[in-house]
């Protein structure tokens, strides 16, 4: 799980209640964080991608066919390392949204990776600076294993029981995820409130629960977001001829609230 963040976000005005599809539009999506990035403060493992990792937003094809027209993001890494990870993490700032408890996130990926081993990472995150409170509610397919973790910011990845494999057949796959913290001030986590992994559900089938917690962090920034994030190990890689990673995800759609929905 990693965050880069350099200076202070630039969000919208507070509202608890976020209802938005952040794939529609290139809105919020203001840093794209890798080895050599000038847009955040250090980066993302140890090697570089080649070249500047590509994102578009708003596009109509491939889609998932969902109803919802022009929903479509891409994400792009072209990485020429070989045996070793490369990654690259797409930020959006949504905006802020500190006195928001509950939150959903539900979108459909189209992802097939080069040989090798892979990991699809996508995160919520909740600076609420007010409180000092970093909710970060991070969740990937881990590639190796198969399994869908989840991570704070900076525990370290935990297993769930949730099988992944599909998520990287280069099929379109739907996912609908739930999560929630503790209000500020509790201490059941470490000292600290806690944030939990709810349920997942993938492809329609049935509603998984995670009941996972981890316990927030301590922040100094102010902003309410999602993220994307590529990491990829190819078996076989150079500059001549990289490895090239492309996610599509369409109708990324993420809600927070003071209540549960």
């Amino acid at each position: 799980m990693t965050w880069s963040h350099s200076g202070v976000a630039h969000a919208q005005s507070d509202s608890s209640a976020v209802d938005i599809v952040i794939t529609s539009s290139s809105n919020g999506w203001t840093k794209t964080c890798y080895v050599g990035s000038p847009q955040c403060s250090g980066g993302v493992g140890s090697n570089a991608p080649l070249g500047v990792p590509a994102m578009s937003f708003g596009i109509t094809e491939p889609s998932a066919a969902t109803g919802t027209s022009n929903a479509v993001a891409h994400f792009q890494m072209v990485n020429p390392n070989p045996n070793v990870y490369t990654e690259v993490l797409w930020v959006n700032t949504i905006g802020k949204s500190d006195a928001a408890h509950y939150f959903t996130r539900d979108f459909y990926e189209k992802f097939q990776p080069p040989p090798g081993t892979s990991n699809l990472e996508w995160d919520l995150y909740q600076f609420a600076e007010p409180d000092g409170v970093d909710t970060m509610l991070g969740t990937q397919c881990n590639g190796h294993n198969r399994r869908i973790q989840y991570d704070n910011h900076g525990h370290g990845w935990e297993d769930t029981k949730v099988d992944c494999r599909s998520m990287m057949d280069g099929n379109w796959h739907h996912v609908h995820q739930t999560f929630h913290r503790d209000a500020a001030g509790t201490t059941e986590c470490s000292g600290m409130p806690c944030e939990h992994w709810d349920t997942i559900q993938i492809d329609d089938g049935s509603v998984q629960n995670l009941n996972a917690k981890l316990p927030t962090t301590r922040t100094h920034w102010h902003a309410f977001g999602a993220q994307w994030q590529i990491d990829g190990r190819p078996n076989n890689a150079s500059r001549q001829s990289p490895a090239v990673y492309d996610l599509y995800v369409d109708s990324d759609r993420v809600t927070a609230g003071a209540s549960a929905p």
